[in-house]
């Protein structure tokens, strides 16, 4: 006997609910995509050690990058490709600073 879904079995004066089978399925979860933060373009100054005044740029069709301070008119340039991003430009300012001293 069936009712509702449900196989009803009589068994020993006892009456057995028994779910019909039916195949399971397979859910996928939804996986959340981390949003990925831009990065920044504004650096702290390795001559007057100043927070975020210095701006990165990258001239790609030039293929030069520029890092310029604000505040005291430091300047470096460096050869940048399509790849360069501007913490490049900075990272190699901050390494010519280093080497020179």
């Amino acid at each position: 006997m069936y009712k509702n879904g449900m196989f009803i079995c009589i068994y020993m004066f006892k009456t057995i609910f028994i779910p019909m089978g039916r195949k399971k399925v397979r859910r996928t979860k939804i996986k959340k995509i981390k949003k990925i933060q831009p990065l920044e373009k504004r650096f702290a100054c390795p001559k007057c050690n100043q927070e975020a005044v210095v701006h990165c740029k990258v001239i790609k069709n030039q293929s030069k990058g520029y890092a310029f301070c604000t505040i005291c008119e430091a300047q470096f340039r460096c050869e940048a490709n399509n790849l360069t991003n501007p913490i490049d430009i900075y990272s190699a300012w901050i390494d010519s600073e280093q080497y020179s001293n």
